[in-house]
């Protein structure tokens, strides 16, 4: 599994000048698919394991929990840099 460097992404997109709506709405259709395909794995399938480039071993529940873990952190930032503006 590929690793990605989150400062390059933030940085490659202009999130920190893009209009928060707009973010908060990819953010949420982000989401959405996100749900859809975790909803289509197999219970039995999430004690399987892969190689993450940048943390090694993984297994593909630990693989949803990450994303789920960080999803509130990105929508705080969305709500502070909405009141900014």
């Amino acid at each position: 599994m590929p690793g990605y460097d989150q400062d390059a992404l933030v940085r490659d997109h202009d999130y920190l000048h893009a209009d928060p709506e707009g973010l908060f709405e990819r953010l949420r259709q982000a989401c959405e698919r996100f749900a859809a395909l975790v909803e289509r794995i197999p219970i039995s399938a999430l004690q399987e394991e892969g190689a993450h480039e940048a943390v090694g071993s993984m297994t593909l529940c630990q693989c949803i929990e990450v994303p789920l873990e960080s999803a509130l952190g990105h929508f705080e930032h969305l709500r502070a840099a909405q009141s900014l503006v």
